[in-house]
């Protein structure tokens, strides 16, 4: 096929300077494999049945959080205390640049590549909200096998209930898994007040995820 985007999840923990094995920088290698994959403009997918199609006319994405640069540049320019110490000043922050991803430890060839670097805001309460309300992953598959057992997975979860747990779930750090975790926690608390407790095997979740 052509036209293909493919999109690099968490690019900021393989170009992190701090991988390494056995004395070699393993970020530089992760990283030159991309580079391969840009100069050449296309990627063989093995599928199962061991059928291969490529790819071609690509363009890359890579997403990463990059927290210790944005920590960096939004801390205090001072901390000194005492008497006659100065309030700290907060740094204005206005994302990450290419010498901000340099100085990570990105390469420079990689770098080069890169046409355009977005910055994203932080996710808002009710942007969590409607992603956990609705998450096609266990939290559903839960809701069903209770559903199938005349129980209503959502009468204790309210919206209301939903965003205290969203506050309460630190998600600018732990993201929207650490809510989703929570919510499941409740729901597998429900079955077993049920006496389902059959009905939790992983095996059955996980047919209803698929």
């Amino acid at each position: 096929s052509s036209n293909t985007i493919l999109v690099f999840d968490e690019f900021d923990k393989c170009a992190s300077p701090q991988i390494t094995s056995a004395g070699r920088n393993v970020s530089a290698d992760i990283q030159s494999e991309f580079l391969k994959l840009i100069e050449s403009n296309e990627y063989t997918i093995a599928a199962k049945g061991e059928i291969e199609y490529t790819v071609s006319n690509l363009s890359c994405v890579f997403v990463g959080a990059f927290e210790s640069v944005r920590e960096e540049k939004t801390k205090p320019t001072s901390s000194a205390i005492g008497f006659c110490s100065q309030i700290p000043e907060m740094k204005k922050y206005n994302g990450i640049n290419r010498n901000d991803l340099l100085n990570f430890g990105v390469l420079a060839e990689l770098l080069g590549r890169i046409s355009l670097i977005c910055q994203t805001r932080p996710m808002s309460k009710e942007q969590c909200l409607n992603i956990v309300c609705n998450a096609k992953s266990r939290v559903n598959a839960i809701a069903s096998l209770l559903e199938e057992n005349g129980i209503d997975a959502w009468s204790n979860l309210s919206d209301e209930v939903i965003l205290k747990i969203i506050e309460e779930s630190n998600i600018e750090k732990f993201g929207v898994r650490s809510v989703i975790s929570k919510i499941e926690t409740i729901m597998l608390r429900g079955i077993h007040e049920h006496g389902l407790t059959n009905i939790a095997k992983p095996d059955r979740i996980n047919e209803h995820t698929n």
